[in-house]
């Protein structure tokens, strides 16, 4: 089997991921198309966190705005937001969308689907009726936040309880729940929030409002199969290579279903310094002109690079570990430097950042770094971005006890 180094996996993360300067986008190209752009190179940018979309982003774009990244999610926009891999909500291009809903997200649909009927008690006619309500009702109106669909279609706003006989239960209108359970069939999608660029209370359409050709039917088991071997091949041409465990924590599918996307996508499996891991049939060696490019550049909180594997130890010593990923395995905001995680930032309240090196830097490379610190205040301004899965380190970066 064909060898690859660890220091070959850097190298190729930072070309494939937009991160090496003269990889980056250039913000004179057309901004609709230039978030499209960022995310099919990451496959999919997380959005759990609404901030990380645009961190994510301006880290890979020369010259970009706040301004420019808001024209790309909302106005002519070439990208969705729609729930995907490990239930996780994605912002991805319309290709990519097609691609997931199939392969993966029809299958968690499904599940939530039952335990919503559950929790509704009514029958899945009653909530197919209600969802296509919403369907048309947003159709007419344009984008609307839950609230106003409440106010309009006052049947659907009757008390629920999520997680009954739980320390966990709420209660909530059902009509919030079968909005979200319409997002994940597809039905409808979430467009701009109300409040500021890192809010969630976004407002929702219907699909077929938001994006020609985004899916609202259940594809064949051919058509599903084959979309599960593309989801994966496209994984692998942008983070390759890759373990077999990489492959189904990322996209949460099965084993049984990653064994046969990895035979159906023709993937090549070769040798990494611990293990045995895949690539692309469609990859090509990373050039020798490309690969000696130094860079270093500071990532939001759930960025796709930092989350990209379930194996990290390549790119983050397990000694630092434990400062900037959660129980969980959520990893907080970080310092790059030439396809290793060295560092982790914050800001304060003023807005200025903070930073931490854990690993020992050149002189060069902290003039690298400096140079991404004063890239990213410029974007921010006095901005202050709150992750919403905070490291175990933010509080102390910015010198308040932990919590």
């Amino acid at each position: 089997m064909t060898r690859i180094s660890i220091n070959e996996r850097k190298q190729r993360l930072g070309i494939r991921h937009l991160l090496t300067p003269g990889h980056r986008c250039v913000s004179s190209a057309p901004t609709t198309n230039l978030v499209g752009t960022v995310a099919d190179s990451l496959v999919a940018l997380h959005s759990s966190d609404p901030a990380s979309v645009y961190l994510s982003i301006a880290a890979r774009c020369h010259g970009i705005a706040l301004s420019d990244i808001d024209r790309g999610l909302y106005q002519n926009p070439s990208v969705v937001r729609h729930h995907g891999m490990r239930r996780t909500i994605w912002v991805v291009s319309a290709e990519t969308a097609t691609m997931m809903h199939s392969a993966v997200t029809i299958k968690i649909a499904a599940a939530e689907r039952r335990r919503l009927l559950k929790v509704l008690g009514r029958p899945e006619a009653w909530l197919d009726e209600a969802i296509s309500e919403i369907e048309a009702l947003t159709s007419e109106m344009g984008p609307l936040p839950s609230i106003e669909i409440g106010k309009r279609l006052p049947r659907l706003a009757f008390p629920i309880v999520l997680g009954p006989n739980t320390k966990h239960s709420v209660s909530v209108n059902a009509h919030t729940r079968i909005v979200v359970q319409a997002g994940f069939e597809a039905r409808l999608v979430r467009t701009r929030p109300v409040g500021s660029w890192t809010a969630s209370n976004y407002s929702w359409v219907a699909a077929t409002q938001w994006l020609k050709g985004f899916p609202n039917e259940t594809p064949d088991p051919d058509t599903q199969r084959q979309d599960k071997a593309d989801l994966v091949d496209r994984w692998l041409q942008r983070f390759g290579p890759g373990t077999f465990t990489d492959i189904v924590w990322w996209t949460g599918m099965t084993k049984r279903d990653v064994t046969a996307a990895l035979a159906d996508c023709g993937a090549v499996e070769v040798q990494l310094p611990t293990s045995s891991g895949w690539l692309s049939s469609h990859d090509t060696t990373v050039a020798a002109n490309d690969a000696d490019q130094p860079w270093a550049a500071l990532l939001p909180g759930l960025d796709p690079t930092s989350m990209g594997w379930k194996d990290r130890d390549w790119y983050l010593d397990p000694s630092i570990a434990s400062e900037i990923v959660d129980r969980n395995g959520n990893i907080g905001p970080t310092i790059w430097v030439n396809g290793s995680i060295v560092g982790s930032w914050n800001q304060r309240i003023d807005g200025s950042i903070v930073t931490e090196n854990y690993l020992p830097l050149s002189r060069s490379q902290t003039a690298l770094v400096n140079v991404e610190i004063e890239r990213l205040q410029a974007l921010l301004g006095s901005a202050v971005v709150k992750p919403r899965f905070p490291a175990p380190n933010q509080r102390r970066l910015v010198g308040l006890p932990a919590s």
